[in-house]
């Protein structure tokens, strides 16, 4: 029996993107690299001619086409390779005015169909997983983390922070002006509160 396991990374996102690096790549980076492997805009050429066959394909949210789907699943469950699907968003269900609602709402019965039958879901937060363990009791809550090694935390001295000015930073594409909703009353209250800082 090997001790570790042979993991496979199906997924659509290029490797620089933040997703990638916070959900999949920061935390695989504390694993031996020979145990994991990356296929982005996979085939299932590309799938089963991976140089081993995997132990686990973990496959991030992204769509992917009906037939390839369909395909996958056949090929981990005749190799009793595990399937994990990763999700971050409640991607089934965004809301009106989402620059990509066309697209989730035309790709949303494959998603449900496709977490209906990998063996395992992770997702982000624990309403995320309420709303979706309807469709799948496997899941588990893999909370987002920022890498310290990518991020420098260090914590300012209470002596500085009486006067020093205060910054708030956000990074995020145009899919998340909904989450600007949420902490508008917070913002204004900071701006309010800590007026000319």
């Amino acid at each position: 029996m090997k001790s570790r396991a042979n993991v496979l990374i199906v997924s659509y996102e290029e490797e620089e993107a933040a997703c990638y690096h916070i959900r999949i790549l920061s935390p695989l980076t504390r694993f031996p690299s020979e145990d994991f492997k990356y296929i982005r805009l996979p085939s299932m050429h590309a799938v089963m001619n991976a140089s081993n066959i995997p132990d686990i394909i973990y496959i991030r949210r992204n769509y992917h086409p009906l037939k390839f789907t369909e395909r996958l699943l056949k090929f981990a469950k005749s190799n009793g390779i595990i399937t994990v699907m990763d999700i971050d968003d409640l991607i089934t269900d965004v809301p009106i005015g989402h620059p990509s609602l066309d697209y989730y709402r035309s790709v949303r019965d494959v998603l449900m169909s496709f977490m209906r039958e990998v063996d395992y879901i992770t997702v982000s937060t624990g309403e995320l997983k309420k709303h979706l363990y309807p469709l799948n009791k496997n899941i588990e809550v893999l909370p987002n983390y920022l890498d310290p090694q990518i991020w420098l935390m260090k914590t300012r001295a209470k002596r500085d922070s009486a006067n020093k000015k205060i910054v708030i930073g956000y990074a995020g594409s145009n899919t998340h002006v909904y989450d600007f909703e949420i902490v508008t009353a917070a913002i204004r209250h900071i701006l309010s509160k800590y007026k000319g800082r």
